[in-house]
């Protein structure tokens, strides 16, 4: 099973990437709302049907004091990434500001080397380069495909999408540190977290929400649906990079980017093109190196370990075995000088 853990996470990771994707879609039809109200909205309905599960399964929350830093340094990194990645969405093109975020591979596989100690392998920093040019064709920056009279450049939409792809690399680091926590904790804390970000710039900007509830109109289902799809993203996200590497787990994700594309061309007039198959192509392809990459680590771990455990028993068979042939060489010693003694006398 501990062979296959890493295959598990990259699905339900990938599998994140699609209900990302659809969150995308029903964000775009819902132009009628603020932005802030939406997110907040959407994670008000998370809220609500969370708190049965959480009653169902009946999950704990006073973990030990490590358990509970890491997780409000996953929560609060991944809370201020998704902040300052809707921030730059409203200075930049989409596509600039996806390419610029899709570099959180790289930044994940560094702070995983530099600060989290995990081994540096060549596989995982090919896949997120791979990554990245896949994510740059499919969604064409205006900084690398737009003449200089066309430039759109953004320096404070810029700082802010990296910002995101740091902070969202940090938090991926984070929470592959909580595989033995219910993901339900972290998903719950998250989620409060982006409320409480919600409520903070209600409060900046002096103004009530527009809940817009009293009537029944499409953009409520919108909001519901945002919930409910953010909520499997963020519950198959959680429970992903518990079982995966933040490297590879963040070129999983990247998928959204391909499911994102596909999803526009049946509900938008998007035309097939050429140069975006390749780029999918590309993202595939380094989900696939990275996965490979992470199983093949995770088979040499749990056989080095088993190896290990293999040489420890042999070792404390082997001492008991000394130990008895002692004893046994021992005895015999005390009977031949017994019967030497009484040859003697």
């Amino acid at each position: 099973m501990d062979g296959k853990r890493p295959y598990y996470g990259i699905g339900l990771i990938v599998s994140a990437g699609f209900f990302f994707a659809v969150v995308g879609v029903l964000v775009q039809l819902t132009k009628d709302r603020i932005v802030m109200d939406v997110i907040g909205l959407s994670h008000v309905v998370q809220i609500v049907i969370i708190l049965p599960l959480i009653i169902l399964k009946n999950v704990k929350f006073n973990y030990e004091r490590r358990t509970i830093l890491l997780t409000s340094l996953r929560c609060l990194t991944g809370a201020l990434g998704d902040t300052f990645l809707y921030y730059s969405y409203t200075l930049l093109p989409v596509g600039d500001a996806a390419s610029i975020y899709s570099t959180n591979s790289v930044f994940a596989n560094v702070f995983s080397v530099f600060i989290f100690k995990r081994s540096c392998k060549w596989p995982k920093f090919v896949s997120s380069f791979l990554c990245i040019f896949g994510v740059a064709i499919i969604s064409q920056p205006s900084f690398l495909f737009a003449s200089n009279k066309h430039l759109s450049f953004n320096y404070k939409g810029v700082a802010a999408a990296i910002a995101s792809s740091i902070l969202d690399s940090l938090s991926y680091n984070f929470n592959n540190l909580l595989g033995n926590v219910d993901h339900l904790f972290p998903t719950t804390i998250l989620t409060i977290n982006m409320i409480l970000m919600w409520v903070l710039s209600l409060i900046s900007d002096k103004r009530l929400p527009v809940l817009g509830f009293s009537d029944c109109s499409w953009t409520n289902l919108y909001i519901t649906g945002i919930g409910l799809a953010g909520l499997l993203a963020l519950l198959a996200t959680t429970r992903g990079f518990q079982l995966v590497e933040a490297g590879p787990g963040s070129v999983a994700l990247s998928s959204i980017i391909v499911f994102g594309y596909i999803l526009q061309l049946f509900t938008q007039d998007y035309s097939i093109r050429v140069v975006s198959i390749v780029g999918a192509v590309l993202i595939i392809v380094a989900i696939f190196i990275s996965s490979s990459s992470s199983v093949h680590d995770k088979s040499s771990m749990f056989e080095n370990v088993t190896e290990d455990m293999s040489q420890s028993v042999n070792y404390e068979e082997n001492t008991k075995n000394d130990m008895f042939q002692e004893a046994t060489d021992s005895c015999e010693l005390n009977s031949l000088i017994e019967e030497g003694l009484k040859t003697t006398i």
